[in-house]
């Protein structure tokens, strides 16, 4: 084990010497304004920005108006889908309030399970199943200077402790 670390740290510098380490960042953006002008953007600077304001904007498309955290619609599916009304949407045979928008309803509509849907078992994890879980792991995944064939060679000793403490996680997802 030790020589493919060995060899693996070698590989790494030569990447470093030859500066193969290097990946290219963004270096231009091309962006379309309100007026529908197509703009290059090349600046470093500029470029984050753009980034910045897309994602603002992607990422907050629901703060002002969301029809599914309104009124009725908000009790029968809930913040988190546990409503009384899921399993009818699901099902495909929830009728929406009066007076919600076409795309909601479609929305809705297209939240229904394909007819040939089979609802998954919870598993029961095993020991076993958690030893093959530690197996199928790749040894040169690595974080830093760590890597699973650290963990993986203490993981015979500890298993047993690990797994029990583990299990209520594993069950509850």
């Amino acid at each position: 084990m030790n020589s493919v670390e060995d060899q693996r740290d070698k590989a790494r510098q030569i990447r470093y010497v030859t500066k193969k380490l290097q990946t290219a960042g963004t270096t231009q953006v091309i962006v379309v304004q309100d007026d529908g002008q197509i703009r290059e953007i090349t600046d470093k600077r500029a470029i984050e920005t753009a980034i910045m304001e897309e994602n603002e904007k992607k990422f907050h498309q629901t703060e002002g108006f969301c029809p599914l955290l309104e009124a009725q619609l908000l009790l029968d599916i809930r913040y988190f889908g546990d409503g009384p009304q899921v399993d009818k949407i699901l099902d495909g045979t929830y009728i929406p309030p009066p007076g919600t928008d076409d795309g909601t309803v479609n929305y809705l509509k297209a939240m229904k399970r394909p007819d040939n849907y089979v609802s998954p078992k919870k598993k029961t994890t095993t020991l076993k199943d958690y030893w093959t879980g530690w197996k199928h792991c790749q040894e040169k995944t690595a974080s830093g200077e760590m890597h699973f064939g650290h963990f993986k060679a203490g993981f015979q000793i500890t298993s047993k402790f690990r797994f029990r403490s583990n299990s209520p996680s594993i069950r509850s997802g």
